[in-house]
């Protein structure tokens, strides 16, 4: 069971912002993509990253929710003319 209020969210957001700056000082760029299940889940997260950021520069980080990405790339693929798998077929 997942309970809520228990800090699963701070702690990724946490290890993001560590693994984050550890790239950095490396001389990588990452891209880094922050996944929820909700999009007011999605606006918390963002909000927590910039308030907990020390650089100031969060463009490597992306904050999206599970179902839009999902539908992103159901779009994509309709466009392409490729099937996707479970897709319902008239």
């Amino acid at each position: 069971m997942v309970l809520p209020g228990t800090g699963k969210t701070l702690t990724l957001i946490l290890k993001l912002l560590h693994e984050l700056y550890e790239w950095r000082e490396r001389g990588e760029s990452p891209r880094i993509l922050f996944v929820t299940h909700s999009w007011s889940m999605a606006s918390q997260a963002d909000s927590m990253l910039h308030e907990l950021d020390e650089s100031g520069n969060l463009s490597a980080v992306d904050v999206f929710p599970l179902l839009e990405i999902a539908r992103s790339v159901a779009r994509t693929a309709d466009e392409q003319g490729i099937p996707i798998l479970g897709q319902d077929q008239p």
